[in-house]
């Protein structure tokens, strides 16, 4: 780490610190602070190993603005107790914050003839060479700003001659009668499942009260049928039939609990 106002390092990593170092003033900046922060932070861009860059100020404050004896010897107070900043006219003050070497000026206290007329005589050549550039750019504007407006008016002419085509084509699309004739009847098939699980309300030795009770049914809305005689002789009669045992399951417990607690499933496949 380098020793001075402004303590520069960098670590493996490519981080590099830039730190403050005065303490004492509360890190506040006056020339040479600025000089060295302007070299520091020069010398870190052109470095390609650097990553990043972290500003830090030694002591209690990080920065605590310009320094005030700093700036009384670069101005004066005025009577309003305020810093007044007055121009060197002998040298470039702080030539380090512009990358600028010093510039002495003397002052001219005879005039010099010969020097006058080379003044006046570029003076006019400069008149001259004015004058003739805004000739020129008056012509180039006037070229510019005709070629401008033609391609203007013929974009424009374009654009309506394209949006009249679309129009007239939308026209007609909205005339156009389509006759696309009779098409032909189409017939699906669909092969119902046949069911295979049933809720049986009961089962009798006597048909009549079997109709009877398929009546009753289908007026609640059921979709009851006889099935055919089981071993015993008897004619059962269904609530409804399911292809599905879950779904026949699910209505034999609404039937148990509003209909009829004795009703089971029966499978039409056992008498095969």
């Amino acid at each position: 780490m380098s020793e001075g106002i402004v303590l520069t390092s960098i670590d493996s990593r490519g981080i590099a610190e830039v730190v403050l170092n005065r303490p004492e003033r509360n890190n506040a900046y006056n020339g040479a602070m600025i000089a060295e922060l302007i070299n520091s932070f020069t010398s870190l861009y052109n470095n390609n190993d650097v990553k990043v860059v972290l500003i830090k100020g030694n002591g209690k404050h990080f920065q605590g603005g310009a320094d005030l004896e700093w700036l009384k010897e670069i101005g004066k107070l005025n009577k309003e107790e305020n810093i007044v900043f007055t121009p060197l006219k002998t040298k470039n003050f702080l030539k380090d914050s512009f990358g600028l070497s010093p510039i002495f000026i003397k002052e001219l206290t005879q005039e010099n003839s010969l020097n006058k007329k080379e003044i006046v005589l570029k003076s006019k050549l400069r008149s001259k060479f004015y004058q003739t550039a805004a000739v020129w750019a008056c012509l180039i504007f006037g070229a510019s700003s005709i070629y401008y407006n033609v391609n203007n008016d013929l974009l424009e002419q374009k654009l309506a001659y394209e949006q009249d085509l679309r129009q007239e084509s939308f026209s007609k699309v909205q005339k156009a009668v389509f006759d696309l004739g009779s098409l032909p009847s189409l017939t699906i098939n669909v092969k119902r499942q046949a069911s295979q699980f049933y809720v049986i309300a009961g089962a009798f030795r006597i048909t009549k009260n079997a109709e009877n009770l398929v009546s009753s049914l289908k007026m609640k809305g059921y979709d009851s049928r006889i099935l055919p005689l089981n071993e015993k002789g008897l004619t059962p009669v269904a609530f409804e039939g399911f292809s599905q045992r879950k779904a026949a399951v699910t209505s034999l417990r609404e039937i148990q609990a509003k209909e009829n607690k004795n009703a089971w499933i029966f499978d039409i496949n056992s008498l095969k």
